[in-house]
């Protein structure tokens, strides 16, 4: 169950001339091995800096403060540059980050409870964050029947407001090691459901069954 590849645009010294921006070099860096780094402490945190060469952006991009704002700033590359090859952006002042991913562009790194809250949280970006999270909603979790890769709304998807997020935004994908983690959990009521290569019906979390919605089948098929 391979985790999504997002390829940023870091700072090179090959820029664009352009008075509207300055569209910079790009190369991909998988969210696990962001996070595998950030937590070891094999990489240290950088803020970015938009002269940096292109070998210094790792450390750019396991900088907190960078994360949150990167990802607060996600949305589709309605642009008309480079939209094929980078189908989201994120805008950092009049420098323009371009992002392509082989999956989706928000991968859940993992699922935690914290003191201070009752319900379970989904983490992005980076592990431990605060900011970048969402409620878990175990009745709304989508296992590809095909892929075998799960899936989880990036937003409250029982919220009204849901429809003021890009519906490229709505859905992200679980990471291998937490899609391991939940994997067990699905259940089929009907065990020839599971050999026809039908989706998990339910979930089974903190002892409660939870009915599936497959709410999230329709963004996946449509994208």
């Amino acid at each position: 169950m391979p985790v999504g590849h997002s390829v940023l645009k870091s700072s090179s010294a090959e820029q664009e001339s352009s008075t509207e921006t300055a569209v910079i070099q790009c190369f991909p860096l998988p969210h696990a091995t962001i996070a595998f780094l950030l937590r070891t402490g094999m990489l240290k945190p950088a803020l970015p800096n938009s002269t940096a060469a292109v070998s210094s952006f790792p450390q750019s991009v396991t900088d907190k403060v960078f994360l949150e704002f990167f990802f607060a700033r996600l949305r589709p590359n309605t642009t008309g540059r480079y939209d094929e090859e980078f189908p989201y952006l994120s805008l950092c002042g009049r420098e323009r980050n371009f992002v392509r991913c082989d999956d989706r562009p928000i991968v859940f790194l993992d699922l935690v409870q914290r003191a201070e809250i009752s319900h379970w949280l989904l983490t992005f970006g980076f592990a431990q964050s605060s900011k970048l999270s969402v409620p878990f909603q175990p009745q709304h979790l989508y296992m590809n029947p095909n892929s075998g890769r799960i899936y989880h709304p990036t937003i409250n998807f029982d919220d009204p407001e849901k429809n003021t997020v890009h519906e490229s935004l709505v859905v992200g994908l679980m990471c291998s090691d937490l899609a391991l983690r939940l994997a067990d959990m699905f259940e089929w009521t009907q065990l020839n459901h599971a050999d026809t290569g039908a989706p998990p019906d339910h979930f089974l979390w903190e002892q409660t069954v939870y009915k599936l919605s497959n709410a999230l089948s329709p963004y996946i098929a449509s994208t």
